[in-house]
């Protein structure tokens, strides 16, 4: 992942706007509403900024990871406390086993990373049966969308839209649960202003839901099992055909024999 991409995430200077404070604290509810009813033992974050994902999960083993070009870092693991541990990963690579994970937070990645496509393979390799993934991203449809340029979010060409996430999640056997869009505001520093325009939240969620800034979604890994029994034939089915007819009477038991 280049690392320009990755340095935008985390220090842009959007997330310290009024803007980017709200929305902070429209992901932080929404991912915690997401995550109050998955269970499991194992659950995995990448972290951003003020965020404080999985603070109200039941899942006791937490391990939060970061961005990392080739090493893998551990530390202090402790299996027996609701700790956080942390893990620097290449995103393409992750060092776990498959099926191993019940639920994976991905806040604002997909569009910071030149191959959206790879990470989701490997959550998807990861996650076990009936385990959860949910994910923030930014909309290229929005008013936040054509201003990305201007506000050191990356470039707008790059973030994904909602349809083309549902469609590559549907091909790796992830179907949507739950989803959420957030801010239909246009970003700006001044908070005074930023208030003013709180009537375009409410008109757009009624009329626009899907020209907010941010969306979410919450998706299970269903694993589809073929039950069909498949019928091996012993003979082929024109075997009848070659051989000699067989007529029985009526009137007795034994068959009479007629050759052609």
């Amino acid at each position: 992942m280049p690392t320009s991409l990755w340095h935008i995430r985390q220090t842009s200077p959007y997330w310290t706007s009024a803007s980017g404070l709200a929305q902070l604290a429209w992901e932080q509810k929404i991912l915690n509403t997401f995550s109050e009813n998955v269970f499991g033992y194992y659950a995995v974050t990448l972290e951003l900024n003020a965020l404080h994902l999985l603070e109200h999960s039941s899942i006791p083993h937490i391990l939060r990871m970061d961005s990392a070009s080739q090493e893998k870092i551990c530390r202090s693991l402790s299996p027996n406390q609701k700790n956080p541990v942390n893990i620097l990963v290449d995103l393409h690579h992750w060092p776990f086993d498959d099926d191993s994970l019940d639920y994976i937070v991905l806040p604002h990645v997909l569009e910071f990373s030149d191959n959206p496509h790879s990470i989701l393979r490997e959550a998807h390799r990861c996650l076990r049966a009936g385990g959860y993934l949910s994910i923030t991203a930014f909309n290229p449809h929005s008013f936040l969308g054509l201003q990305a340029g201007h506000i050191k979010l990356g470039h707008r060409h790059q973030w994904l839209t909602r349809r083309c996430l549902l469609d590559w999640m549907q091909l790796l056997n992830l179907y949507p649960d739950r989803g959420a869009f957030g801010q239909w505001r246009p970003m700006t520093q001044h908070f005074k202003l930023f208030n003013r325009l709180a009537w375009l939240d409410k008109a757009g969620e009624r009329w626009w839901p899907q020209g907010a800034n941010i969306f979410a979604l919450r998706v299970v890994k269903r694993v589809v099992t073929d039950t069909r029994q498949v019928v091996i034939r012993q003979h082929s089915l024109l075997d009848h055909l070659l051989q000699p007819a067989a007529i029985t009477a009526a009137n007795t038991d034994k068959p009479i024999i007629i050759n052609n």
